[in-house]
């Protein structure tokens, strides 16, 4: 079992995927041919606890952390494993909050940090240690949340709410920002994932999974594929390769694809995931690299998705005796701090060292 290294996002590192681990306080650098785990680090001036950093995105040599349950920002350089916490970006009052940023966004030397329960979008100057350069509050707006999933269309990040029928619309060039409302939709409560097709059509998908067409980046959407309710084939990540649009189905252990206007066509992910009932999320953000897409399950197995073949792996994590004591160590860490309450983890899987 592999919950010891489960993480929100993938990122990738030259030739390893990144993982933070949203159960501890650890950052893992994993080789992505052989799975094998070759750096690990321990992120500073954080206290250990449950998904201390959602997001995270790498520039260069740098790995930003941007806080959900923890109190500052941390960046990591990847070659030495020197850190620096940044304090002065949250506010004093702000640091007890919990879920604090959503998800983070890159486009060139710039972070785009997507609060959560703090309503700010902020942009970061990666090549001036995180300097603030933009900040927008919308306190206002009680009731609005991102998703995970945003397209980036000539300098300008699409990413919409999961919550209300909008979309945000970042202009990364000029530091400006709107937030559109659309007319359209069926059940009213926000989309779940983005995707830009190779005929430059924008596709939004709510929680069930209807297919929307918003083909003049107006206010008007038009629904292309409605599912029956008791139908749900939702998703929170996609990917376009050439002609085929790929969906990680959230709540299945699937993957729905097709070519355009063609029907979905359905891949089954190995490792089924029982333990989770039909409303609880399976898999978490992944990240493409050429014609393959690397993503996570819930329980911390990671697969690769060919998007050329349409075929799917699983990438065994393989431990080498440093990381074996690297866990006994995170183990022991755990008990003495007493942060094991309740979840999916199990102590046993801690344990099983060999």
């Amino acid at each position: 079992m592999n919950e010891i290294y489960c993480s929100q996002y993938i990122d990738l590192w030259q030739d390893h995927l990144i993982l933070v681990s949203y159960f501890s306080n650890r950052v893992y650098l994993l080789n992505r041919h052989s799975g094998l785990l070759e750096k690990e680090y321990i992120v500073r001036g954080n206290p250990i606890g449950d998904t201390l950093f959602r997001s995270f995105v790498c520039y260069k040599n740098k790995l930003l952390l941007s806080p959900y349950n923890a109190e500052s920002f941390v960046l990591i350089d990847l070659e030495s494993g020197e850190q620096m916490l940044i304090d002065s970006i949250i506010l004093d009052e702000q640091k007890t909050i919990k879920r604090k940023f959503w998800t983070t966004i890159i486009n060139g030397q710039y972070a785009w940090v997507l609060g959560e329960e703090i309503k700010e979008v902020i942009c970061l100057d990666l090549d001036d240690d995180c300097n603030v350069i933009f900040r927008y509050n919308y306190d206002e707006k009680e009731n609005l949340y991102w998703t995970s999933g945003h397209v980036i269309i000539n300098g300008i990040a699409y990413i919409p709410s999961r919550t209300v029928d909008s979309v945000l619309c970042i202009n990364t060039e000029t530091c400006t920002l709107d937030i559109i409302c659309l007319n359209g939709s069926i059940i009213n409560s926000g989309f779940l994932d983005i995707a830009i097709t190779s005929r430059k059509q924008m596709l939004l998908f709510d929680e069930i999974g209807n297919e929307f067409i918003w083909s003049t980046f107006g206010t008007d959407i038009y629904c292309t594929r409605k599912l029956d309710d008791k139908i749900e084939r939702c998703s929170r990540q996609s990917v376009v390769y050439g002609e085929t649009l790929y969906r990680i189905m959230l709540r299945d252990d699937s993957i729905e694809y097709k070519k355009e206007d063609n029907e979905y066509r359905i891949i089954d992910i190995p490792c089924k995931q029982t333990e989770f009932n039909k409303m609880q999320s399976r898999y978490q953000e992944g990240k493409q690299s050429g014609k393959l897409y690397y993503f996570q399950n819930r329980r911390g197995d990671l697969f690769v998705l060919d998007l050329e073949t349409a075929e799917i792996d699983c990438l065994l994590i393989n431990q080498s005796p440093n990381s074996l004591k690297g866990r006994a160590e995170l183990l022991d860490e755990i008990a003495s701090e007493k942060v094991v309450t309740e979840g999916v983890f199990n102590l046993k899987d801690f344990l099983n060292l060999q």
